[in-house]
């Protein structure tokens, strides 16, 4: 009787539990679900981010135009300029980049006509706008150490353009895209 007992006790204990395998397969299934929804929630908020800027002046969030309304607008309404070769050392840096931008941009719509807007001449609101441009690209650049000039391109533009979106609301354009028409690290 006694051997039955302790049988009895040995098969009972081997019941009690979840076998290794079984156990493995649970902890891999849960960080696996774990890491998709991670992934999950960054894209969402990153997404979000992408539809917001936060504006330099006042603090203001101002909704970024959506780029399928950008896509429908023809490009024979925007003007065209290239900023020429702009030249500036990168932060801790002997090296030097040279960048010509090209822009497109068009005056902003607006239902009162300033009197003071015009007045200005067209060539010298042209040169004050090619300054601010180019000091905004020097800014820029002088502000990326060497590994940071080396992320995609398409990047950049988008980072130029950010930055050189106040400048064109203030001379009363609408800045449509900026594109690296030459791109030089030496």
């Amino acid at each position: 009787m006694a051997d039955e007992e302790q049988k009895n006790e040995n098969e009972s204990g081997k019941k009690k539990g979840l076998s290794l395998p079984v156990l493995i397969a649970i902890i891999a299934g849960s960080v696996i679900l774990l890491f998709v929804a991670i992934i999950f929630v960054i894209s969402i908020m990153m997404n979000n981010m992408k539809d917001t800027i936060i504006s330099s002046t006042g603090g203001e969030v101002e909704k970024v135009e959506d780029k399928k309304e950008d896509a429908v607008e023809s490009l024979d309404k925007f003007d065209y300029m290239e900023t020429g070769r702009i030249t500036t050392n990168p932060a801790a840096s002997s090296q030097f980049v040279v960048v010509n931008l090209g822009i497109f941009y068009a005056p902003e719509k607006s239902d009162k006509k300033d009197d003071e807007a015009a007045k200005v001449d067209p060539a010298a609101k042209s040169q004050r706008l090619n300054a601010l441009i180019k000091h905004q690209v020097n800014s820029q650049i002088g502000d990326m150490d060497m590994y940071s000039l080396q992320i995609p391109r398409d990047s950049l533009m988008t980072i130029f353009k950010e930055k050189l979106m106040p400048s064109f609301k203030m001379e009363g354009y609408k800045l449509r895209d900026v594109i690296l028409v030459e791109f030089i690290v030496q």
